[in-house]
């Protein structure tokens, strides 16, 4: 019956929930490894994402900053995830993405394909010239995961419980940082110092995990507000621990301080470009207008209108049908109002008006870069031809092509286990190669420990997890089993 049918039809994976601690502890790394990626996309690489830092020795001015596709691509879902989990407000979001692929427009390419190595400074491919095809394939795989996501920001409320989980999250680095800092000094004055900075870290961080989920703009403008007053306290402690005490490691922690203040302040400049008309609000209006009847009710169906919000798609082109749909003006100049609080209420409202047309024009100039940002990722998503790099007889794929010397490499990847199965997969796709192709890569298996794996290259959990960042392995697929007893494995040797 259907009925059967439907019931072993359904996957056997249960929901695995993560515990609250393990939640923090990832949240964590994530807001690390996002500022990573924040700081060091900036003017003077272009924009583009460096492939190393060094702290020490630190890399002299005639060292050469490279990149590669992989980075590119990983900079791309970085600035979305960064998005997504609150530590970047939607224009900035926009801003860098746009610069960033203004940078890449600017790069040599071959055959669509980005070479394995830049200069990001000139924006020149090293020599020799060379194509990866798997690091071309992570970074079309890669575009094409930030491309899904661009597609549902236009219709999302422009702000959400996301950006106070991520400044939740910057409160949490900062609290750890200063409890860290707080064991390595020995000095009674200074820790008496660091103890009072964890203190203020910790309420300001209880604070926030604490605070009830906003749902009127208002709520979120406000828990913004208490939130930048006491990381200025935070900052000003912080300062003065590296201005008068020197103590070391106050540098490190004055240095997450600063971006959590600056992330702050970005969400805050983002909603009054974005809406002014919130920000300049006259609450003596709510007093006149009291004194008539219907003219208070439209009022407060205006102002519960306002205080929902928005979609970037409803302030561009829904907002201000909405607002005119009540007839305000209308009811203002019928209402029983003497002719000088009428007239007051009005041009409030005609003010409100123009308020919402600039809201209206900004709001569509964030869509329009949006639309573009999609276009320039589909492009780079598009032109990149794998079938040059497809050698039709073995039904595998070549390692890379060398532009300078015009030569393709002999050796091809023959493993499935591998990090460039997303070369298979991304050839596939986009029809470059026949669907065979995926059953020509090798399948041996190996046991180690009573487990079962496929082979790779290496062993590492490079080659098993890569290509799984981007897309699911059932747990009972082959690939799936072999990437979970990989883990198992390598945990195992680690233990030893």
């Amino acid at each position: 019956s259907p009925v059967v049918g439907y019931v072993v039809s359904r996957p056997l994976e249960r929901v695995h929930e993560v515990s609250k601690d393990n939640e923090r502890m990832l949240r964590s790394i994530a807001y690390k490894t996002a500022r990573y990626f924040l700081d060091l996309s900036r003017r003077e690489n272009n924009w583009l994402i460096q492939d190393h830092y060094q702290e020490s020795p630190k890399i002299s001015q005639v060292d050469r900053l490279t990149t590669s596709p992989t980075n590119l691509g990983m900079l791309f879902t970085s600035l979305f995830s960064s998005y997504e989990l609150g530590y970047l407000p939607l224009d900035q979001f926009l801003q860098r993405s746009r610069r960033a692929f203004t940078s890449l427009l600017k790069l040599e390419r071959y055959r669509g394909h980005l070479f394995n190595w830049y200069d990001i400074e000139k924006l020149e491919p090293l020599s020799p010239a060379y194509l990866s095809s798997v690091d071309s394939a992570n970074f079309v795989t890669a575009l094409i995961t930030f491309r899904q996501g661009l597609r549902g920001i236009s219709l999302r409320p422009i702000i959400s419980d996301h950006s106070i989980r991520g400044i939740e999250d910057g409160l949490y680095s900062i609290k750890a940082e200063a409890y860290v800092l707080k064991k390595s000094i020995k000095s009674r004055a200074e820790k008496n110092l660091v103890k009072e900075l964890c203190a203020l870290a910790e309420k300001a961080y209880e604070k926030v995990r604490h605070a009830k989920q906003p749902k009127l703009f208002s709520d979120f403008y406000t828990i913004f507000g208490l939130i930048h007053a006491d990381i200025v306290h935070i900052e000003k402690a912080v300062a003065s621990l590296r201005a008068d005490h020197a103590i070391v490691g106050a540098d490190q922690l004055f240095f997450f301080v600063e971006h959590l203040a600056k992330l702050v302040e970005e969400e805050l400049g983002f909603e009054r470009y974005l809406l002014p008309h919130l920000h300049s609000r006259d609450h003596s209006i709510d007093t006149h207008v009291s004194r008539d009847e219907h003219l208070s009710k439209v009022y407060k169906q205006l102002i519960d209108l306002l205080e929902t919000v928005p979609s970037l798609y409803d302030v561009g082109y829904k907002m201000m049908d909405q607002v005119k749909v009540f007839d305000f003006r209308k009811i203002a100049v019928e209402s029983s109002l003497i002719p000088q609080t009428k007239e007051y209420v009005i041009t409030w409202y005609d003010e409100l008006l123009k308020d919402i047309n600039r809201s209206q024009a900004r709001a569509r100039e964030f869509l329009t870069d949006l639309e573009a940002i999609e276009r320039d990722a589909t492009r780079f998503i598009d032109e990149p031809d794998f079938g040059f790099l497809y050698n039709k007889e073995r039904g595998l794929f070549h390692i890379g092509y060398n532009a300078t010397y015009e030569r393709v490499d002999s050796a091809c990847y023959n493993f499935l286990a591998s990090e460039s199965n997303l070369v298979s997969f991304i050839a596939i796709l986009k029809n470059q190669v026949p669907q065979k192709h995926w059953f020509y890569l090798g399948r041996k298996l190996v046991r180690s420990g009573g487990q079962v794996a496929l082979v790779s290259w290496g062993g590492s959990l490079f080659e098993y997890l890569t290509s799984l960042i981007y897309f699911k392995a059932h747990k009972e697929s082959l690939l799936g089993s072999t990437a979970r007893a990989a883990i198992s494995i390598h945990r195992k040797h680690g233990f030893k």
